[in-house]
């Protein structure tokens, strides 16, 4: 069965054809010879015992007054039976009265008898006991009169005839199996076409669909049986692919265009938003450094917030403005050569008041002779400062550690910068959707801590169009480790990647 999984399907056919054909003269074949060779053998019993049976009539006397010289001599007289080998009268007291051998046996025949000798009936046995024997042995006993016991008469024939005639069946029955064979392998080679060519152009016709992508082909149909109905229902398929392929189409090109007109509109009102938004910010600053001037102190917690809220204003308008430009495909990334100790030391620097403010200390781990990286160190920064902003956000009096080494990654030299809390936490759930635009871990995590949820989104793409990616761990209660992994040389695809919508 392994051997016709890997045939083809003219093969196959023929293969199926001719052992099917081979099973079915053999089962029959074996039969007829199970049935001829039961009657064979039933009809050499039969020969015996009419032989033991004229022995019987003509040695009852002989037996009765122990004359060995006439039993003999009426023993000889069986000589006339090619199948008979010896032949053996036996007093009631199991002693050999005369004995027939013939001529051609080697050796006298000695021994008891390989029969069990019954007085009241006939036993036979062939020797031995196989699909081909050597001998038949038969006795029967002797009676003289209604109730005297005189003896038995013992006889054995060879079976030549029944080997002879098994070894011709044997013959033939090969002969007539090649001859069928080869019938059947023309017959095959030439019918197996009518199955075989429907299904071989229905293959075609997949092949053409799979490589093409043509869901327009159809199969042609050449019948109406099962090989036709599997082409319908084959066809009937390609028809609903085409269908739901053209909405998909449809469906695709009007997201192209609504995303496209919503990266527009963003971008459009980020800057008319931001435009204002920088001149509040400016006129907050110079309306507390003036009331610091003339003393005005009660001013100045009010001025501090409007200020505040501005510049968190303008953080959210600049993530729009950075996701709106990655959709439609603006955003690009410019690689440079920078020392990745000091960008590290300088983003510690920068998130120092955001950690003071929650009562978290940062540990720094760098390892010894990190380098160079070749890569948008302004994006670099941006991720960093977001993972880091994370952490400290979501952890209170705690330790967030910042751990970054160089590793190998497949022959390839990758810088990986590790962000690890002791905060919140977080479940499997809202991690699964902790990358998508606008979503935070849970409506409660918004309520709380606040933020849009644009962050790590577009963390992960800028690690995306840098050439690496940016993964997370974290268990409920004890806190998250995230990981960024960049190449140390930034590919020059990545940058033309990035001018292409992902």
């Amino acid at each position: 069965m392994k051997l016709l999984q890997d045939l083809s399907i003219r093969r196959k056919l023929i293969v199926i054809i001719l052992m099917t054909t081979s099973v079915v003269f053999l089962l029959t074949a074996t039969a007829f010879f199970t049935y001829d060779l039961v009657t064979l053998r039933g009809r050499m019993v039969e020969d015996l015992k009419v032989m033991a049976r004229l022995v019987d009539a003509n040695t009852q006397a002989l037996l009765l007054f122990n004359e060995q010289e006439e039993a003999r001599a009426r023993l000889e007289s069986l000589a006339a039976q090619p199948r008979l080998l010896s032949a053996r009268l036996l007093t009631p007291d199991g002693k050999v009265l005369a004995e027939y051998v013939r001529g051609d046996r080697e050796g006298p025949m000695g021994g008891p008898p390989e029969v069990e000798t019954v007085r009241d009936k006939e036993q036979h046995r062939f020797l031995p006991e196989a699909l081909l024997p050597q001998r038949l042995v038969f006795s029967r006993p002797i009676y003289v009169g209604q109730d005297q016991f005189a003896g038995w008469v013992y006889l054995e024939a060879d079976t030549q005839e029944l080997r002879s005639r098994l070894w011709n069946y044997f013959g033939v029955t090969a002969l007539i199996m090649l001859a069928a064979s080869g019938v059947a392998f023309v017959l095959s080679s030439r019918l197996q076409g009518l199955v075989s060519e429907p299904i071989l152009h229905l293959v075609d016709v997949a092949g053409v669909v799979s490589h093409k992508q043509d869901y327009r082909a159809r199969a042609a149909k050449r019948g109406n049986d099962e090989v036709g109905k599997l082409v319908d229902a084959f066809n009937e398929m390609l028809v609903q692919i085409e269908r739901r392929d053209e909405a998909l189409v449809e469906a695709r090109d009007q997201a192209y265009e609504v995303s496209r007109t919503k990266s527009a509109f963003l971008a459009n009102m980020s800057h008319e938003l931001r435009t204002p938004l920088n001149a509040i910010i400016g006129y907050t600053e110079m309306l507390r450094e003036e009331a610091e001037e003339i003393g005005q102190e009660d001013f100045i917690p009010d001025l501090v917030k409007i200020h505040s809220a501005g510049k968190h204003l303008l953080g959210l308008i600049n993530d729009i403005l950075d996701l709106s430009k990655i959709e439609a495909g603006k955003m690009t990334v410019h690689a440079e050569a920078f020392d990745i100790a000091n960008v590290v030391r300088d983003v510690a620097s920068t998130i120092q008041p955001l950690l003071d403010k929650n009562g978290n200390t940062l540990a720094l781990e760098t390892a010894e002779g990190l380098g160079d990286m070749s890569s948008d160190v302004t994006r670099v920064r941006q991720v960093l400062l977001n993972l880091l902003s994370n952490a400290s956000k979501f952890t209170s009096g705690g330790q967030v550690h910042m751990r970054v080494a160089k590793l190998d990654r497949e022959g390839r030299e990758f810088v990986r910068f590790e962000v690890q809390d002791s905060g919140i936490g977080m479940t499997p759930e809202q991690l699964g959707k902790l990358f998508q635009p606008f979503s935070q871990a849970d409506s409660s995590t918004t309520r709380k801590y606040g933020g849009t949820g644009l962050g790590l989104a577009i963390s992960r793409r800028f690690c995306h169009m840098m050439g690496g990616d940016i993964s997370v761990a974290s268990e409920i209660g004890k806190g998250s480790i995230f990981a960024v992994e960049l190449p140390a040389s930034m590919p020059e695809a990545s940058a033309a990647t990035a001018t292409r919508p992902r």
